[in-house]
């Protein structure tokens, strides 16, 4: 019993290392990436306004990522996301699939800023919605329970050698034979 759990550990450590060596490496990039602008770019400063009654409108706000953006940001019900940050007065806005960002000043409506979001990329990449919607739906579950296995084999394998030298030496260090 102990052999094959030590091979069935093996071999599920060997299928699941390549995940985790994806996913370690994504989750490490999507832990700094607001302290990277490779992977997201920070949020610009718009002009300064005294209340929501001199913020441009959203129809000014899309027209000008529109502009701006090209494809991904030609049809508002396909954005992916917008966001307004009252601190900064500005739009964060991402196009369809959210691998790319227009930022518009909240209060002229120009574009500040048209950038990648390579973090949306990792995030993708990191839940392996990248490779396939199958890859997320179905393996990553799979990879998840193996994961699972490892721990609990992986702790019945160190401990289990440890309980029973335990035993040994409590009988004495001599195997009792029955009578």
């Amino acid at each position: 019993m102990y052999r094959s759990l030590r091979t069935l550990h093996k071999w599920i450590g060997l299928f699941a290392c390549v995940f985790l060596t994806v996913i370690a490496f994504t989750g490490f990039l999507l832990a700094i990436k607001k302290r990277v602008e490779w992977l997201q770019p920070a949020t610009r400063d718009g002009g300064a306004v005294s209340g929501p009654h001199e913020v441009v409108s959203m129809d000014e706000m899309f027209q000008a990522a529109k502009q701006a953006g090209g494809e991904g940001f030609q049809d508002f019900n396909k954005l992916d996301r917008v966001d307004y940050r009252s601190k900064q007065n500005v739009y964060k806005v991402r196009g369809e699939g959210g691998l790319k960002e227009v930022q518009v000043d909240g209060k002229t409506g120009e574009v500040l800023s048209v950038s990648p979001r390579r973090d949306q990329l990792m995030e993708n990449i990191h839940d392996m919605n990248f490779f396939s919607e199958h890859l997320h739906a179905w393996l990553l579950p799979v990879v998840a329970l193996g994961l699972f296995f490892l721990g609990v084999s992986g702790c019945a394998m160190f401990f289990v050698p440890i309980y029973r030298r335990w035993k040994f030496r409590k009988g004495g260090g001599v195997t009792k034979l029955p009578e």
